[in-house]
């Protein structure tokens, strides 16, 4: 777990560096974060330096069911009269994929992702990180993003059965704008995304989460030799997907009709 400690005094916040009692404290964890996924607690070195006068309090022996032992109220906020510590902290995650190292440039996101159950492995021990994503697989990122919404009603899809892991979360998105599916009613839930159809379904998202500002945010795609194959239909999304660094490129292409794999994805 990660540890932060702020001093707020009149208003404003500085790091805090002497104190002048201890009381016990519950602290809870970050909202979405599953505390049956914590295994280790382990104060920073801001933290040890407030603690340093309480050596009977081993603060390095916090693991196992982590939210029980916080309970009990191993922590302390240090106060003094207008001065208040308070100690936030996150999951550390305790990975169970053997495909998935600490040194890998996705280790973070896929953290984040399986922390916050918005993605899980292709078994019980690997994530498949170049895999290639699917359109389902997509939609429904970003449905558990969301806080899995339930739809208003089913999905008009031909080939979205009911029942699929996916089912709900195409539904959700069909119903806000977020995917419109292919001119033939069907959507394709198996098929390959591709990068420009990821860029136009995080637009679409932007968009719903009422955080889009396009002018800001556009860019030119002249500067990226294949810009004339990204579609009509797609440009928009493009647009604003590289200007707000969410697609980069690659040797000065965008390569809009490829596909993405897993490992990307969680980082978008």
């Amino acid at each position: 777990i990660d540890t932060a400690v702020s001093c707020f005094s009149g208003g404003s916040a500085q790091p805090s560096t002497e104190t002048m009692a201890y009381v016990l404290r519950q602290l809870g964890f970050e909202v979405g974060v599953d505390s049956a996924k914590v295994k280790e607690v382990k104060p920073d070195a801001l933290v040890y330096e407030q603690i340093a006068a309480h050596p009977d309090i081993n603060y390095e022996d916090l693991s196992g069911s982590v939210l029980e032992e916080i309970e009990t109220s191993l922590f302390k906020e240090a106060i003094a009269e207008n001065l208040t510590v308070e100690v936030t902290f996150k999951c550390i995650w305790e990975n169970p994929f053997n495909d998935v190292s600490e040194d890998d440039w996705f280790y973070p996101y896929v953290a984040w992702a399986c922390i916050n159950d918005i993605t899980s492995g292709t078994s019980e021990n690997t994530f498949s990180p170049h895999v290639s994503l699917t359109r389902a697989m997509l939609v429904t990122f970003l449905w558990r993003a969301e806080g899995c919404p339930a739809a208003q009603q089913k999905t008009s899809f031909v080939d979205v059965a009911d029942g699929m892991y996916y089912t709900d979360a195409i539904a959700w998105a069909s119903e806000n704008g977020i995917v419109m599916g292919y001119t033939d009613g069907t959507f394709g839930p198996d098929d390959i995304i591709t990068r420009e159809q990821i860029a136009v379904v995080m637009y679409r998202t932007a968009v719903f989460r009422g955080e889009l500002d396009a002018a800001e945010t556009a860019a030119d795609l002249a500067d990226f030799t294949d810009a004339a194959s990204v579609s009509d239909y797609a440009v928009e999304g493009m647009r604003w997907a590289v200007g707000s660094g969410l697609i980069i490129g690659n040797d000065g292409k965008l390569n809009p009709r490829g596909d993405a794999s897993r490992a990307e994805s969680v980082t978008i």
